[in-house]
């Protein structure tokens, strides 16, 4: 039997549920079946993932897709491994990278471009079996997927302290999670809820002469290198628990540059925020920085 050309409003009927025996199952041949293999349990909560139905010439369509399905396969019900979350405060989407051990930003282009790739998954392997055309191009549009992430927004939004839990706890290092009550590395994990890391690994058996003895005892007395050595260890935490500010005063050339530098290269760009001289132009230029616990600001200029 030839399959009949796309129409817009062809006569449907839904296609019946059958009951599958818990035996080792062949390859799903319907887009529905596919995506339930995919993402074990998720419809039972949020709906099919796929509108199977038939024509009245007995051919199988795949018709429209469930956006509350695939929006959830992007949060911890669906992608436990790398899930995302949507920051309302913000108004931005975070995925968890196994990679690095932290969330990182992610722009609605790439996450619709994911959500695309796993329908064109399901087209190669259904296609021989059912109609998917249909699948392949109208319903892996832009404009038609962009509805999965406005559900998302709602159905992945995390509170505002999200990022912010245990922070006197834990602190990830390029290596893995430091446990700071006994000095324990553990493995990376979605769990921490972290955004940033250090950019240098945990090692409790390095020295820092070359930091300690040439650039901050020369300057400072032990009263003063403790307080700095504290300071610092609020800047890994990210939460200012003194509630202080901490001001370098000295003079030209007396190693407060370096100093910040040596410092910045352990935060990396993932932990800190530096202003330029032009920050205080352009409210725009302050985009981002509430996602870094750290924030580095030289001189401001005024202009008039």
């Amino acid at each position: 039997m030839m399959k009949p050309s796309i129409v817009d409003t062809p006569e449907l009927r839904e296609v019946p549920e059958v009951e599958t025996k818990s035996a080792k199952a062949d390859v799903a041949t319907k887009p529905a079946q596919f995506f339930d293999e995919k993402f074990p349990g998720l419809s039972k909560e949020f709906g099919s993932a796929i509108l199977d139905v038939i024509d009245e010439n007995g051919v199988l369509w795949a018709r429209d897709i469930g956006e509350d399905f695939f929006a959830a396969a992007l949060g911890d019900k669906g992608s436990p491994e790398a899930p995302t979350v949507f920051l309302p405060l913000e108004q931005r989407f975070y995925t968890y990278s196994p990679a690095e051990g932290i969330f990182a930003y992610r722009r609605d282009p790439v996450l619709l471009t994911q959500l695309s790739r796993w329908l064109l998954e399901c087209v190669w392997q259904c296609r021989d079996h059912c109609e998917t055309r249909m699948l392949e191009f109208r319903l892996r549009g832009s404009n038609r997927l962009s509805g999965v992430l406005r559900k998302a927004r709602g159905l992945l939004e995390v509170p505002p302290e999200f990022f912010s839990s245990d922070l006197k706890e834990f602190i990830p290092c390029a290596n893995r999670v430091l446990r700071l009550s006994d000095k324990t590395l553990l493995s990376f994990s979605p769990a921490y809820c972290r955004r940033n890391k250090l950019a240098v690994p945990y090692d409790p058996r390095a020295k820092c002469p070359l930091f300690l003895d040439t650039l901050m005892r020369p300057a400072l007395d032990a009263d003063e290198l403790d307080l700095l050595q504290r300071a610092c260890g609020l800047f890994l935490i990210g939460e200012n628990l003194a509630q202080r500010i901490l001001l370098l005063i000295g003079t030209a050339g007396g190693g407060k540059g370096t100093f910040i530098r040596v410092l910045r290269g352990m935060l990396e760009r993932t932990m800190s925020a530096r202003c330029a001289r032009s920050c205080c132009v352009n409210d725009s230029s302050w985009e981002g920085f509430s996602a870094k616990p750290c924030f580095m600001a030289r001189t401001c200029r005024t202009t008039s």
